[in-house]
């Protein structure tokens, strides 16, 4: 089984993103051969203040004779001989069979999202009810950031026991601030009742600029449930696809409620990725 690593991938350019390098790390044994790197990440270092980092670039094939426990020896000792704290390794689910090796080393699965991707002339003849969408003002920057920390309940590093609520709120609040700080960015607000209910927020690829990502679809509480989130998705098919000319969705597993609008906007599951955490004991 030949084993594709993650920027082999023709799409997936936010979600697995990361560069062709030559392999650090290099398992053989008779007929099966992987390779991948131990990447440092300056910027998760920076808010955990520890080194942190990621295992990247992770292909190979493994043959019939693959000797799982000699391999997972040998990661183990790679990492443990680093100087990383937390490590993160992310992959396509279709190498469900690594999983269990990972775990072995001490790595947890966070996080499964499903990829959602969708080509923009699907999206031309879409409505949505622009009445209510208005164009994003830095005087609702406040409002919106207070949304927004209410919408990332879902993702990884809230599952994760070993990581502070409080370091988790900052992760997310740095993040959501980096891209609505973006020259890349697509962002509409929706505004009912007089005051800023939610709002939709998405980048295009700053290294492939005709693909474009949703990262966040956000409501405030009172609003949630009642087709507002639709609609923004329907806004951000129908405008940010003029701009590019693929759209790329993820969302975790367990949002029903996201992944429910996304089918039912005809938008094609891609794949699903898994995403594991290391912490050094």
């Amino acid at each position: 089984m030949k084993i594709k690593a993650n920027y082999q991938s023709k799409y997936y350019f936010l979600n697995l993103r990361e560069n062709e390098q030559e392999a650090d790390f290099y398992f053989k044994d008779g007929d099966s051969f992987i390779s991948y790197n131990l990447d440092f990440l300056a910027w998760d270092s920076k808010i955990f203040g520890k080194n942190v980092g990621k295992i990247s670039s992770f292909q190979g094939e493994i043959g019939n004779n693959f000797n799982k426990l000699k391999f997972i020896e040998q990661l183990k000792d790679n990492i443990y001989n680093s100087n990383f704290e937390l490590l993160y390794f992310r992959h396509d689910l279709e190498y469900l069979g690594f999983i269990e090796a990972f775990e072995e080393v001490g790595f947890k699965i966070e996080d499964i999202m499903n990829i959602y991707f969708g080509k923009a002339d699907n999206f031309n003849n879409i409505c949505y009810v622009d009445a209510c969408i208005i164009e994003y003002n830095e005087k609702y920057k406040t409002k919106i950031s207070r949304i927004a920390k209410n919408s990332f309940h879902y993702s990884r590093f809230y599952n994760d026991y070993k990581i502070s609520n409080e370091i988790a709120d900052s992760i997310y609040d740095k993040l959501f601030l980096s891209i609505l700080n973006s020259p890349q960015k697509f962002i509409r607000l929706l505004k009912l009742n007089s005051e800023i209910a939610g709002f939709v927020l998405g980048e295009r690829d700053d290294l492939n600029p005709e693909i474009g990502y949703l990262w966040l679809i956000g409501l405030a509480e009172k609003y949630r449930g009642k087709g507002h989130g639709d609609n923004l998705l329907r806004c951000f098919l129908k405008e940010f696809s003029k701009e590019v000319e693929v759209i790329e969705i993820g969302t975790q597993v367990n949002n029903l409620a996201a992944n429910k609008i996304y089918r039912k906007n005809n938008l094609n599951q891609l794949s699903s990725i898994y995403t594991m955490h290391w912490h050094r004991k």
